[in-house]
């Protein structure tokens, strides 16, 4: 993939934005959205943009990528070498070998490069940790400006949950009352 990266040579220029940027827009939009200034929020918005991105071409991001699939499976190579030759494991090879292709398929640079898929750069990261990040980005974006507009639906929906559980329970009591009759 490094081969084919390096002979397309391509010098498209992309953006990659840091996963911290949409939590860093979301905590100014609450700082300065009680203030009111949007020359100051434009601003601010923009240092966090050239502080929290950088330019790159498609060649260098698809070879950095390469850089790090390669170094991510140098650990659990030697640790698979050790276990077999040390200890004569053979199973755990076998697993790591499975796991190894089928993330090697899985790979953007393998789909771009051998399948001849056109992906868009930068790739979706599929670490949880920056999905779940991003996730509660939005939900928190998304509850801030529901709780803003709709202040009086979260007690209603207490109120409704609280019913729920109180028809549940009479109809446990229900069923008790006709199990003792049944066994009588």
């Amino acid at each position: 993939m490094r081969f084919r990266a390096k002979a397309l040579d391509n010098r498209t220029i992309i953006t990659l934005e840091s996963p911290m940027v949409n939590l860093v827009k979301s905590q100014i939009n609450n700082v300065v959205a009680g203030k009111g200034n949007t020359a100051t929020t434009n601003t601010i918005k923009t240092l966090t943009n050239r502080f929290l991105s950088s330019q790159t071409t498609i060649r260098e991001y698809d070879m950095n990528q390469a850089n790090q699939m390669r170094n991510g499976l140098l650990f659990p190579l030697i640790l698979m070498w050790i276990m077999h030759f040390k200890f004569g494991q053979v199973q755990p090879l076998l697993l790591t070998v499975a796991m190894g292709i089928a993330s090697l398929v899985q790979s953007p640079l393998f789909q771009v490069y051998v399948l001849g898929r056109n992906l868009e750069r930068p790739f979706k990261n599929p670490n949880p940790l920056e999905q779940r990040l991003a996730e509660s980005t939005a939900i928190n974006n998304n509850s801030e400006s529901t709780a803003e507009s709709d202040g009086d639906d979260a007690p209603k929906e207490e109120e409704e949950d609280v019913n729920v559980e109180a028809k549940d329970e009479e109809q446990t009591e229900e069923e008790r009352d006709s199990d003792d009759d049944a066994s009588e």
